[in-house]
């Protein structure tokens, strides 16, 4: 007995088949999906167009996009980033600008993909237009974004606000590292107090930031 595969099985093989290259097999898949009449949401059109642009075939990814009626974000940043990897820089800015234009809002993904292109191009403008539109939009700046946003700044010349960025990435790195040894330090405390609790004390508070301070020295000598 013959097993229809389902739409999660699908999404997983061509996921696979976009990793390895293999697009005769992700065709084959999709034809599947076709006779199936499964329907192609978005769920499982990300998963195509992703498969097509990681073996190459850009333009059956856009053809493919441009058909599909329910598009969410995870549509637009697989096609985005289909472009950007594929060295087609400028219609990956362009697909951007269009995204916003049906009022789509982006996420950190599709960010690092458009920063990537206008480093490449050399588009400081756009670049500076996508950093703000991150501030205003609250997506969170991460390590990507601001890698890609160094990454911008510098090729453009902008090596202050390059530095900018990357002093203040350092900064929150320190911060999380500095409160991931402050938590690990008063768990060892805790377990040094045999096991009474963490005494609230000043005493004690100087004494565990003292010892999250020399370790942070240390771990970073």
């Amino acid at each position: 007995m013959r097993v229809r595969p389902d739409k999660i099985t699908s999404v997983t093989a061509l996921y696979a088949c976009g990793k390895v290259g293999d697009a005769d097999v992700g065709r084959k898949i999709h034809a599947s999906v076709v006779m199936q009449d499964v329907g192609l949401d978005s769920f499982l059109g990300s998963s195509l167009i992703g498969m097509y642009a990681r073996c190459g075939l850009v333009e059956d990814a856009r053809r493919l996009f441009d058909r599909l009626l329910d598009k969410n974000v995870v549509c637009w940043t697989s096609m985005v980033s289909g472009y950007t990897q594929s060295g087609r820089f400028r219609e990956a800015n362009e697909l951007f600008r269009e995204m916003q234009v049906c009022d789509v809002k982006a996420n950190e993904a599709i960010v690092v993909c458009v920063i990537s292109a206008c480093a490449h191009l050399g588009a400081l403008d756009q670049g500076k237009w996508v950093h703000t539109y991150c501030e205003i939009n609250g997506i969170e700046m991460g390590n990507n974004v601001n890698n890609v946003l160094i990454d911008l700044y510098s090729k453009c010349g902008d090596l202050d606000r390059a530095m900018r960025i990357f002093h203040e990435d350092l900064k929150a790195y320190a911060e999380n590292r500095a409160l991931w040894l402050h938590g690990r330090l008063i768990w060892a405390c805790k377990s040094f107090d045999g096991g009474q609790g963490v005494r609230q004390n000043d005493a004690y508070q100087s004494r565990c930031g003292y010892l999250v301070f020399t370790a942070f020295c240390m771990s970073d000598a």
